[in-house]
């Protein structure tokens, strides 16, 4: 059995509340995919979780990459918007 890797990426931003966080990666985050990790891993599931909720279509590690790339990208867009 797997061992879930939990990373902490920072997601709090102190001006903006979780409705704020979610309509701007619903608003800006235009891969569904990318999307669904991102608001899942924000609703506190696991990188299993959403391996499952993907039919296992992908391996955890890919999950556990494109969380990060999403994560980074996200993090760009929000520095920039939020200056």
């Amino acid at each position: 059995t797997k061992e879930e890797i939990e990373e902490y990426h920072g997601f709090e931003v102190p001006h903006l509340g979780r409705d704020e966080i979610y309509s701007y990666v619903k608003e800006h985050i235009s891969d569904a995919e990318d999307r669904t990790i991102l608001i899942m891993k924000l609703e506190g599931h696991t990188l299993n979780e959403i391996e499952a909720h993907f039919n296992n279509k992908y391996s955890y590690e890919w999950i556990r990459q494109k969380y990060n790339r999403v994560i980074e990208r996200f993090r760009t867009i929000l520095a920039e918007e939020v200056k």
